[in-house]
């Protein structure tokens, strides 16, 4: 599971109970996703947190009775994510792959194997679309100089294969374009490329 990216909680509370009602939603770009909470009345609300990078909060009234309404009190959290991996085989897919993912939200995948093995990448999907989007696949650690190979664009990726026992990918999205995915498995041993 990934870590959300967005949290809030209400400071002020007071609308007509029954009548009148505040939602709070989980959004992936236009869409609105679940409902995450859903408040009437005066009593101060519990602090909630999306799992999305974005929220939408709402609020409905019959227009019969004047309240004070609500204050919001939100935190953003860094959107990097960093995901460890020692099993021998693995997925490496975009977050929420085939259902689109928050936006600008980075990822970086550590993989380490035993020593004397090399780790394969296999792409099973790739549509990153334009220059703001890539994945880069780095030996050993994440530095320019170490850099394995970098992909943008929608053309499925060769098989790459480490040098070491360790490999690092890195995805980086703009968050312009919800719909750009990859899927690829990893895997550990000695190949003939």
């Amino acid at each position: 599971r990934h870590p959300t990216c967005t949290a809030r909680s209400l400071i002020n509370f007071q609308l007509e109970r029954n009548f009148d009602f505040v939602s709070v939603y989980n959004v992936f770009g236009d869409e609105m996703g679940t409902v995450i909470d859903r408040w009437s009345g005066t009593e101060l609300p519990a602090s909630v947190q999306s799992t999305s990078n974005a929220l939408r909060i709402y609020m409905k009234t019959d227009g019969s009775v004047a309240h004070k309404g609500f204050a919001v009190k939100y935190q953003t959290r860094n959107t990097k994510c960093r995901i460890n991996s020692d099993r021998p085989d693995s997925y490496i897919e975009s977050y929420g792959y085939a259902l689109g993912y928050p936006e600008k939200l980075n990822l970086t995948w550590h993989i380490s194997q035993t020593e004397g093995c090399t780790i394969r990448i296999d792409f099973r999907k790739f549509k990153l679309g334009g220059f703001g989007n890539f994945l880069g696949v780095y030996h050993g650690q994440r530095h320019a100089s170490r850099s394995l190979t970098i992909w943008a664009g929608n053309t499925l990726p060769p098989s790459v294969e480490s040098t070491s026992n360790k490999l690092v990918v890195e995805w980086i999205n703009d968050g312009l374009d919800r719909r750009n995915e990859f899927s690829a498995h990893y895997s550990s041993g000695e190949f003939n490329s």
